[in-house]
């Protein structure tokens, strides 16, 4: 028995030849876009016209009833002939003819590709501004990252929040088709007199495309949760994105997002602390449920108070109010009805007693038609009405019996709050 060693074969190195270099700087030229292209054409339309015009003047070729052609003369005729095929049709003399004839078939080639090359330049930016991939060069403007369809309802309630302000810009990041979106909301809001709408495609946690809608520079970013469970992983990601982007100027960002599990608060806390404000919107509509199933009218109340339509809360920092009563702030206001106070580490009491101080740093929360009717009286005292003041007893405690029909993750979250409410021996 032989052991057979067989060795491996060798084998010899890769010599690329020109025509493979050649082909390979042709590629990546080609895939520079259309401005490269058009470039290099006119390069090549350049070298042919000054080549032809040389030749019919070092040749002494002329018409056959005209001078020779100087080399300007030669330029201009060459370039005529490439322009314009039916140029051609004057010539005399079979020579120059010829030579002019090929000068045409030269200039039909080039122009044509000229052509082609612009149409198919023009076709690529237009998909591309139909993807929403251009940058946003807006400031102060509101920037909505993802979709979901509360955008709606959202951006209406901008529209008429900002309809004291000359031009706003709301600006939609979302991973949805530019097209289809701006057709969702076209259809949907109509014409929005005040406020412009640009939506642009892209991922809310890419940093790249958060630059793309400028959102160093935006007033206020609202975070859609389009999740239909309890996870809150993307709206983390995209904090962790934007935290990552430097403000252009001091003010730090204002961020309202939308949160799916009180899990969630502790690391929103630590990504973002106090720049974001958390919206549970699960515990949220558990509790306007039931306070609303347990008093009669108490929707129109909240649908007056949390839309823009009508009155609506604000908050107000007066200088001047500082170290006067609470009591006295009541009666500060002609057209607003001060309900509480904004302490100085953002915690909200509503109904303080009248001899509650203010200090510094705290802002009263008023409701008012608007922010711009949120001021002072100029007189000493606003007048009172004694007649409107009427004293009522509480109603007693009674029974409660309350039907669920359906069934969904706030279930829970509803009996639990229910059984804060009703006596000890209700039904539910």
């Amino acid at each position: 028995m032989h052991n057979v060693l067989v060795s491996p074969k060798t084998r010899k190195p890769r010599s690329d030849g020109l025509a493979d270099r050649w082909r390979y700087w042709f590629d990546n030229f080609m895939a520079r876009g259309t401005v490269a292209l058009v470039s290099g054409l006119g390069l090549v339309s350049l070298a042919f016209i000054t080549l032809m015009a040389a030749v019919v003047t070092a040749s002494g070729m002329r018409p056959a009833d005209g001078e020779s052609l100087n080399l300007p003369e030669s330029l201009w005729g060459v370039l005529m002939r490439t322009l314009d095929s039916g140029t051609v049709g004057g010539d005399t003399g079979w020579i120059f003819r010829l030579t002019m004839l090929f000068v045409t078939f030269g200039g039909i080639f080039l122009v044509s590709t000229l052509i082609g090359l612009l149409s198919s330049g023009i076709d690529s930016k237009l998909e591309d501004l139909r993807k929403g991939r251009s940058r946003v060069l807006e400031t102060d403007h509101i920037v909505i990252l993802g979709w979901s369809l509360q955008i709606f309802t959202l951006i209406s309630e901008l529209a008429l929040a900002n309809a004291n302000r000359h031009d706003t810009c709301v600006v939609v990041l979302s991973e949805n088709d530019k097209v289809e979106m701006e057709s969702a909301l076209q259809e949907t809001l109509g014409k929005l007199d005040r406020v412009r709408l640009v939506c642009r495609t892209g991922r809310p946690s890419s940093m790249a495309d958060l630059g793309m809608v400028s959102i160093q520079t935006a007033r206020s970013i609202v975070i859609l949760n389009s999740s239909q469970g309890q996870d809150d992983t993307h709206l983390i990601t995209t904090l962790l994105a934007i935290a990552n982007i430097p403000r252009s100027h001091d003010q730090p960002y204002h961020l309202v997002a939308q949160v799916q599990s009180e899990k969630t608060l502790d690391v929103l806390n630590l990504v973002a602390q106090a720049d974001v404000e958390p919206l549970l919107i699960n515990d949220l509509i558990s509790r306007i449920v039931v306070q609303t199933c347990r008093q009669s009218g108490l929707s129109t109340v909240y649908i007056d108070l949390l839309n823009f339509s009508g009155d609506e809360i604000y908050f107000r920092e007066e200088p001047t109010l500082q170290g006067k009563s609470y009591g006295q702030a009541l009666l500060s206001y002609n057209r607003s009805s001060v309900i509480g106070i904004q302490t100085s580490d953002g915690s909200i009491q509503l109904n303080p007693t009248s001899d509650r101080l203010l200090q510094a740093g705290e802002r009263l929360i008023v409701i008012s038609e608007d922010d711009d009717t949120t001021y002072l009286n100029q007189a000493d005292k606003a007048p009172i009405d004694e007649q409107a003041i009427t004293l009522t007893e509480p109603a007693p405690a009674r029974a409660e019996q309350t039907l669920i029909l359906g069934w969904n993750d706030r279930v829970n979250s509803i009996i639990q709050l229910l059984d804060q409410y009703v006596q000890h021996s209700g039904q539910i």
